[in-house]
């Protein structure tokens, strides 16, 4: 008696079950889906179908509330906007305090204190054709002959700034330091805020862009003359790179181009951050939502994270490249298309901020599977690199020569256009 009970409990609930799940699939399809309805004990078959019609609705159910409520959920939560936009985590792997570890030669670690107290863990890498030490050196010791290297006359620093997630130590972006250092610049790669071994403090544009300002100062100060500095930013890094370029630029007139710095290197980068999460494969889903965009722009206005590149590169003097991927799938190659059109509006004859053109635009074709992080790994990169960091040096020397000569800004500007009037072929 009491199996013949438990049986037909079993076959109410299933049924029971059955019909739910028949009522929700229709909520969804529109349209009547058929169910199995037992009237006896039912076989493993019917089991297992009943099991996955039900698994079926509740997943589709959970998808459908995420994509209403994702938004609302962004909206309210600010530790969920960092980590979907920064993705940012303290770190202290031994190899952020020993780049060595990662076959990264002539390279020290040490920390650059802003004015407000913010810790950057930062690494300074050496040009490859630098001399080793011939004995054992104490940290002091260390700290001078690095210095010494830089404070050498003509040459090229660069200064890294990084994407998302974990830190400067990240391979793709050690394998790029080494093929700079290999060009023969000194690499300046350090952690934003909250990243890494770098203090945790608030994280928004203006906050990233004057700690990228105090890094650029404190490379400044320490460069011996006539050398250049290139700002290198990826992915989300190119929008910091490009704020701390217009922000450099904006120090001084729109003629004064002493304030500037000798390029800046978009590289897989973004036209504004609304627009790239617009068009990230997490928020495609998303975008049909009437409330999803006002909600994520809303956010990124309060929290002061805009990062519009389009805007700064306007603003910024000096030549510019440009590296994106057709296959990239974080970030389209749209925006970069985008930004080499933005970019090519600074007039050569103009007066605004952008002086000339000179933009250099790389567009790798999708069959090399390059996507997002891969570029680095093309055999053309030390090449289109190595001619842009020339161009660089040649239009550092070129300012400094006009500014000694009290050279006009619309003769300054003509000179300037004509040095930046090449351009590297299509890829």
């Amino acid at each position: 008696m009491s199996q013949y009970l438990l049986n037909t409990n079993k076959v109410l609930i299933l049924n029971t079950i059955s019909s739910f799940s028949g009522r929700v699939l229709k909520m969804i399809f529109g349209r009547k889906v058929k169910v199995l309805l037992c009237h006896r004990q039912p076989t493993l078959w019917q089991q297992l179908r009943i099991t996955g019609l039900v698994l079926l609705a509740v997943l589709i159910g959970v998808f459908a509330l995420l994509v209403f409520l994702g938004p609302v959920l962004f909206y309210f939560s600010p530790s969920l906007q960092d980590y979907l936009i920064f993705r940012g985590s303290p770190d202290f792997s031994t190899e952020l305090a020993a780049p060595e570890l990662l076959n990264l030669k002539n390279a020290r670690a040490f920390y650059i204190t802003t004015d407000e107290g913010i810790k950057l863990g930062t690494w300074h890498i050496l040009p490859s054709a630098a001399p080793n030490p011939t004995s054992p050196e104490s940290i002091g010791s260390r700290s001078a002959r690095f210095e010494d290297e830089l404070r050498k006359d003509g040459s090229v620093a660069v200064i890294y700034f990084h994407g998302n997630t974990p830190s400067r130590a990240q391979a793709h972006r050690v394998d790029l330091y080494r093929i700079l250092a290999d060009l023969g610049c000194h690499v300046i790669a350090f952690d934003y805020r909250s990243f890494a071994d770098s203090s945790i403090a608030p994280l928004s544009e203006t906050a990233l862009v004057k700690d990228g300002m105090f890094v650029y100062d404190y490379i400044l100060e320490r460069v011996g003359p006539g050398t250049a500095i290139i700002l290198w930013g990826h992915s989300l890094g190119s929008g910091i790179a490009a704020s701390v370029a217009a922000a450099l630029c904006g120090r001084g007139s729109s003629s004064d181009m002493q304030h500037c710095a000798d390029g800046l290197v978009l590289h897989a980068g973004f036209t504004d951050l609304l627009s790239a999460i617009q068009d990230n494969s997490l928020a495609v889903v998303m975008n049909w939502v009437p409330w999803f965009t006002p909600l994520v722009r809303s956010t990124l206005e309060q929290r002061d994270l805009m990062f519009n590149t389009t805007a700064n590169v306007v603003r910024v003097s000096g030549p510019l490249l440009v590296l994106h991927a057709q296959d990239d799938d974080i970030l389209p190659v749209t925006h970069g298309r985008a930004l080499r059109v933005a970019a090519s509006g600074r007039g050569g004859d103009s007066d605004a901020a952008g002086g000339a053109s000179g933009v250099t635009y790389i567009e790798f074709s999708g069959d090399f599977g390059y996507s997002h992080n891969g570029i680095v790994e093309a055999p053309e990169l030390r090449q289109i690199a190595g001619e842009y960091i020339q161009l660089c040096r040649e239009f550092h020397s070129l300012v400094q020569d006009m500014y000694r000569s009290g050279a006009s800004l619309v003769h300054r500007s003509r000179l300037i256009a004509a040095l930046h009037a090449h351009a590297l072929p299509l890829r």
